[in-house]
């Protein structure tokens, strides 16, 4: 506290008055406060650390999504007799060899529920569907979108669409 106060004059006994200083409460105690101030705040931590969770779930999500994508284009089962044994929780049980952190997600299962898992598939179709019908709208002049629900006893409510084009030359006549 002497050197604050009244300043430093003795230099010829600097190094001793220097270690006595090094060795108070007084400087513990302001290194401590030093080291408190140049750490980030709690609100600042706990932040940093519910980004870091958000960026992990979203890369988990997007390589549920890409395993999905993969099942739904080759036409494999998603679901098997049950959960573990389902096409879907196989393949990203592989693909965890790879990927950190897939292992915990698929203990944790947050999201890979059937509703989940339907919402994903749905969502992939009409992005299809809707690549489809802008495909055909810069190609045609006229086209017809039918879309109906199919009932059949193994399958109910399965939807179908079905896409009647109309070219130029339909419109002209000149095709059968």
């Amino acid at each position: 506290m002497a050197l604050i106060s009244s300043g430093f004059s003795d230099w010829k006994n600097a190094v001793r008055a220097l270690a006595q200083h090094n060795g108070s409460r007084f400087h513990s105690e302001c290194l401590y406060v030093i080291q408190q101030q140049s750490k980030p705040s709690v609100i600042t931590r706990i932040d940093i650390v519910a980004r870091q969770q958000q960026e992990q779930r979203r890369r988990l999500l997007m390589v549920e999504v890409s395993s999905l994508q993969y099942l739904l284009r080759q036409g494999i089962a998603i679901r098997g007799h049950n959960e573990e044994d389902g096409n879907l929780f196989q393949l990203m049980r592989l693909r965890s060899i790879d990927i950190p952190g897939l292992d915990q997600w698929l203990i944790d299962k947050k999201y890979l529920s059937h509703d989940i898992i339907n919402e994903l598939a749905k969502e992939m179709s009409l992005i299809i569907l809707r690549n489809i019908c802008l495909e055909v709208n810069l190609k045609v002049e006229l086209y017809v979108v039918y879309a109906d629900v199919y009932m059949y006893f193994r399958f109910p409510n399965d939807h179908f669409f079905l896409l009647f084009v109309m070219n130029q030359l339909m419109n002209q006549g000149k095709c059968n």
